[in-house]
């Protein structure tokens, strides 16, 4: 009984999957009809059609075609605003969310523009849209994936920005930079150079190095000077503290001590010897043992001596036969010598300075002084004054001044035509005239305004009388 039961059911169950193959295959499409398809079977239609609601197998719309949602394109095209066409490559425009109408591993960008996800060197970026490995965006908004920005090119944004790596986007140039900067690179602000660089300026330089003595600098405290120096506020240059020679100084910054240095023009240097440049303002401009002259800004003995600076009130070292003369304390002067009448003591003991000449003369002058109508010379040395100076009297035809006394030997006279000794009247050789005529009794004629001969040689030579 029971074999039975077990036979029965398994009859049943080959008897059922009988039915079902059946059905199946009565609804399988005739291969006489291949237009006619059924949805559920995979494919229905070939790869280049499709199945149509009216279970057709319809062909795939074409390039150029009009397409939609149950009017497909072909395997590799797009449906755009319902034409079929080939899908968009980067670069150029695009629709839709995603893929879009574009190519294969494309996007469309919010730009509407197809590109890489992410994008490529050329491709767009910006707002967000961040560029593949080994590119950056050359803009914060609307930009173009490049290559990274080097040192000294533009560059935006804030950190690396899109500068190549270590660099950073310098914010007040706008370009690439190390950090900390190296030479030639931005600096200022807050924005030091690297170790053994200083800044050019406080804000918008560039990084060199350090300044050193006497060069321009900028800050306080050493400011851009290389140690151990510091920039001078007064001057903006680098000096040492004390100051060395050549360096800046003032009245409130004195030069090194113990070095012989002074300060003179607002610069240190060598304390000035005689007749050398000093301040009287500044202490130690002169060597120890001078002054500073305030009115020539040298440096002098105190009395001044031989060659240094004096004046009425300031008279040479006395004892040393000095006097002042121009300004200047020169050895004495002898007879003829330069002075100056209004500083006493110009002249040699027992001189005088004549101020007519400013030389210096005997009072009365001697031979060869100085001379004039109101300064007579030396009486009782046969000296007379000729052309302003003292000279022996001439005798018989030698020259006079006849506005000056005694310009002749004793028994002549100054001819004031001729400006020439002689006798009175005149005597052979000496200067005569018709109002002059020679001495009577010496057989003497006036020719051609000398006298000459005896008359009757001077007939003869005439040929009357």
């Amino acid at each position: 009984m029971t074999m039975r039961t077990r036979r029965g059911r398994h009859a049943i169950t080959a008897s059922a999957a009988l039915v079902v193959s059946l059905i199946a295959f009565a609804l399988l499409p005739d291969p006489a009809q291949a237009a006619s398809c059924v949805p559920v079977f995979d494919p229905p239609c070939p790869s280049n059609q499709y199945c149509d609601l009216a279970l057709q197998c319809q062909n795939r719309r074409s390039t150029g075609q009009s397409c939609g949602a149950t009017q497909p394109c072909l395997a590799g095209l797009n449906c755009t605003a319902g034409i079929c066409e080939v899908p968009r490559t980067a670069g150029q425009s695009c629709t839709g969310l995603g893929q879009g109408n574009c190519a294969s591993s494309l996007v469309c960008d919010l730009s509407g523009v197809c590109r890489h996800d992410p994008p490529t060197s050329g491709e767009v970026c910006g707002s967000g849209v961040v560029c593949a490995s080994g590119y950056a965006c050359s803009a914060l908004v609307g930009g173009v994936c490049q290559a990274p920005r080097q040192v000294g090119q533009t560059c935006v944004g804030t950190g690396p920005g899109n500068c190549a790596s270590p660099l950073v986007c310098d914010l007040a140039t706008g370009t690439c930079r190390n950090n900390p900067p190296l030479a030639g690179q931005p600096c200022g602000g807050t924005v030091v150079c690297s170790a053994g660089l200083a800044c050019s300026a406080l804000a918008n330089g560039v990084c060199q190095s350090p300044r050193l003595s006497g060069q321009s600098c900028v800050g306080a405290g050493q400011g851009n000077c290389a140690s151990p120096l510091l920039c001078d506020g007064g001057s903006a240059t680098c000096r040492h503290n004390p100051p060395l020679l050549g360096e800046s100084c003032g009245a409130l910054v004195p030069c090194q001590s113990g070095l012989g240095l002074a300060c003179y023009a607002g610069r240190c240097i060598n304390q000035s010897g005689p007749n050398g440049p000093c301040d009287a303002l500044i202490p130690g401009s002169c060597q120890s043992g001078l002054v500073c002259d305030a009115g020539s800004a040298t440096c002098r003995h105190n009395p001044p001596i031989l060659g240094e600076t004096c004046g009425a009130l300031v008279p040479c070292q006395s004892g040393l036969g000095l006097a002042c003369y121009a300004g200047r304390c020169i050895n004495q002067s002898g007879p003829n010598g330069p002075c100056d009448a209004l500083i006493p003591g110009s002249c040699e003991s027992g001189l005088v300075c004549d101020a007519g000449s400013a030389t210096c003369r005997h009072n009365p002058p001697l031979l060869g002084e100085t001379c004039g109508a109101l300064v007579p010379c030396q009486s009782g040395l046969g000296l007379a004054c000729y052309a302003g100076r003292c000279i022996n009297q001439s005798g018989p035809n030698g020259p006079c001044d006849a506005l000056v006394p005694a310009s002749c030997q004793s028994g002549l006279v100054c001819d004031a035509g001729s400006a020439t000794c002689r006798h009175n009247p005149p005597l052979l050789g000496e200067t005569c005239g018709a109002l002059v005529p020679c001495q009577s009794g010496l057989g003497l004629a006036c020719y051609a305004g000398r006298c000459t001969g005896t008359q009757s040689n001077l007939c003869a030579l005439m040929s009357h009388c």
